[in-house]
C-alpha cells in the first residue's frame, strides 16, 4: 500500500486498475481485517477499479482484459476529443445514418440450430467435443497429427479412402469438373477462330513493355557474341596451313583435266602466254633496276670529284631511297664503297688501338653500372636519413 501511494502521481489523469491475482490460494474476503481496511483504501480511490484474477485457473482474466482494452481505448478518444485537431477532422468527417425505405418491420434471422444449440462448458461431461480435446487424447502439440479428411462432404464410409489418381484408364481429374468438356470445346474453338485470323502468324514478338524489349535483344546479342567467340575459338584449334599448300602445278592440272575427260589445250596454251608475258615483264624491270643502280653509282663519283655541280633545268636527279617492284619486292641495297669506320685513321692498327682507348674510357663507366655518359645517379649503400640514429642488437652504452 505505501508502494502504491508512493507512485500514485504517476496515474493522474490516467485509468487505474488494481489487480488481485492468485485468488485460488487466498481470496480478498479471506484477508485479515487490517490487511482488508489497507487494500479497501485503494480501492476507494477516485478513478481506481480492482479486479480479482487467478491466472491458474484463468478466473477473470478475459473479463480483466476485456476491461483494460475498454478504457484505454476511451481514455485515448478522450484525450484526442480535447485536442485542437479535433474540430479540424470533424468537419471532413460524415457519419451516414441509414434511413428506412418503408415501415416493414426487418428483424435479424437467427437458424434455429444456432438458437438451440448448448452453450459451450469445459466441466460438463455432455459437451461438444472440439479439436483441442482430441488434441490432449492423442498426445497433445508435436504429436498429434489433424485428420484432413474429416471435413469431407462424403458419406462416413467413403472418407478414409484414398483418391485413385487413375481409374479405368482415365484421369480422375478430369471428371472432377461436370462442364469440362465443354469448356474444352469452347477453348478450342476459339483457339480456331484466332488461327484463321492470323493471330499467331505474326513473326514479331509482343512485349508488354520497353524493358522487356531490351532484355530480349541484351540477350539475342549475348547470343551472337557466344557465338562468334566460339567460332574463333574453334579455327584457333585447326592446323594452319600454308600459303601454298592449296596451290598446283600446270601439269597436275592438264592431268586432272584429261582423267576427267575434258580438253585442257586452251588452259594450258593461255598459261603458257601468261607466263612468257610475265617473263618478259620481269627482265624488263631487272633492266631498269641495273641501269638505276648504275645511274646511282656515276651520280656518287660525280660528287666525291666536283664540290660544287650545278642542276640543268628539265633534268631530275634519280632518287636514292630503296625502289620497290610491283610484286612488292625491295631493291637490294648496294654497298658502300668505303668503310666509314676507319675515316680519319691511317691504317688498321691505328684503328684496333682507337678500339681498345675507347673500351679502357668505358670501363670505370661499366664498373658503376652506368648507362651512360649521361647517367648521373649516385647511388648509396646506407642513406644516412634511414640509418642514422637506429640502434641495432647489441651494447647501448655508447652511439
Amino acid at each position: 500500500c505505501k508502494l502504491f501511494l508512493s507512485i500514485k502521481p504517476l496515474f493522474n489523469g490516467k485509468p487505474v486498475m488494481l489487480v488481485i491475482n492468485k485468488i485460488d490460494v487466498t481470496r480478498l474476503e479471506d484477508l485479515t481485517p487490517e490487511n482488508r481496511v489497507l487494500v479497501q483504501e485503494i480501492i476507494n480511490s477516485e478513478g481506481v477499479s480492482s479486479f480479482q484474477v487467478s491466472c491458474y485457473s484463468e478466473e477473470g482474466v478475459m473479463e480483466l482484459k476485456n476491461k483494460a482494452c475498454d478504457a484505454l481505448l476511451a481514455h485515448r478518444v478522450d484525450n484526442k476529443l480535447k485536442g485542437s485537431k479535433i474540430n479540424a477532422i470533424a468537419n471532413r468527417i460524415h457519419v451516414a445514418q441509414p434511413t428506412p425505405r418503408d415501415n416493414v418491420v426487418r428483424e435479424p434471422i437467427i437458424p434455429d440450430a444456432v438458437k438451440e444449440r448448448k452453450k459451450y462448458d469445459k466441466n460438463d461431461p455432455q459437451r461438444r467435443k472440439l479439436l483441442r480435446d482430441e488434441e490432449a487424447e492423442e498426445g497433445g502439440a508435436g504429436v498429434f497429427n489433424i485428420n484432413m479428411n474429416r471435413d469431407y462432404i462424403l458419406s462416413s464410409g467413403w472418407k478414409m479412402d484414398i483418391i485413385p489418381e487413375i481409374m479405368d484408364g482415365k484421369n480422375i481429374a478430369d471428371f472432377i469438373d461436370p462442364d469440362i468438356t465443354e469448356k474444352l470445346e469452347a477453348l478450342e474453338r476459339e483457339e480456331e477462330k484466332l488461327e484463321a485470323e492470323g493471330f499467331y502468324d505474326s513473326d514479331e514478338e509482343l512485349f508488354d513493355s520497353a524493358d522487356e524489349r531490351e532484355a530480349a535483344e541484351a540477350q539475342i546479342a549475348l547470343a551472337h557474341k557466344i557465338q562468334s567467340q566460339s567460332i574463333k575459338k574453334s579455327k584457333k584449334n585447326q592446323a594452319r596451313l600454308p600459303r601454298t599448300a592449296g596451290l598446283r602445278t600446270l601439269t597436275e592440272l592438264t592431268d586432272e583435266l584429261t582423267k576427267a575427260g575434258l580438253d585442257p589445250s586452251r588452259i594450258q596454251e593461255r598459261a603458257e602466254r601468261l607466263a612468257k608475258i610475265q617473263a618478259v615483264q620481269r627482265k624488263r624491270k631487272r633492266g631498269e633496276e641495273d641501269e638505276q643502280m648504275d645511274v646511282d653509282d656515276e651520280d656518287d663519283e660525280g660528287d666525291r670529284d666536283e664540290d660544287e655541280e650545278m642542276d640543268v633545268d628539265g633534268e631530275e636527279l634519280p632518287s636514292s631511297k630503296k625502289v620497290k617492284t610491283n610484286s612488292g619486292g625491295v631493291v637490294a641495297k648496294r654497298m658502300p664503297k668505303s668503310d666509314r669506320s676507319l675515316a680519319g685513321l691511317r691504317d688498321e692498327a691505328q684503328a684496333t688501338r682507337a678500339t681498345k682507348l675507347r673500351n679502357l674510357g668505358q670501363r670505370p663507366r661499366n664498373m658503376l653500372a652506368k648507362a651512360g655518359e649521361s647517367d648521373r645517379a649516385i647511388k648509396v649503400k646506407m642513406p644516412k636519413h634511414l640509418f642514422a640514429g637506429k640502434r641495432k642488437a647489441g651494447k647501448t652504452d655508447r652511439r
